[in-house]
């Protein structure tokens, strides 16, 4: 759950540095990510969006934006699938009750590191702007 905390944190640090991506840049995101274009603005589009900011590290950025979204932020996936990955909502509607493990706890918190890590990139290439 506290990956949207963070999330908060980034896109109120792209708002404010005038940040944001425009149309053109949005629907490539969203073809790219294969994400449907009304969703491109809301709390995971807004996330994947916001590794296109960055200025060094593309597929990095890239591989761990399609990570977030295709594993920790989707909640469509099977029984197998939630036994291996932490699952964002399917933990906070109490429908994955089995991330009590180490394999879970890690990827949760490498999770977290990575958005960390965003965030710290985003706020050296807001002080870059300046």
């Amino acid at each position: 759950c506290q990956i949207y905390g963070i999330a908060d944190d980034i896109n109120i640090l792209l708002e404010e540095n005038d940040m944001r991506l425009n149309v053109e840049e949005k629907d490539f995101v969203a073809e790219f990510f294969e994400i449907d274009k009304k969703y491109i603005d809301k709390e995971k589009g807004r996330l994947i969006q916001a590794s296109f900011r960055t200025e060094s590290g593309y597929l990095v950025w890239s591989a761990m934006a399609k990570y977030l979204k295709d594993t920790i932020l989707f909640s469509q996936k099977t029984d197998e699938e939630k036994l291996q990955n932490p699952m964002r909502n399917k933990i906070c509607h109490g429908e994955q009750l089995n991330f009590n493990t180490r394999e879970h706890s890690l990827k949760a918190i490498l999770t977290i590191d990575m958005l960390v890590q965003l965030a710290y990139e985003l706020k050296l290439v807001a002080d870059n702007k300046e």
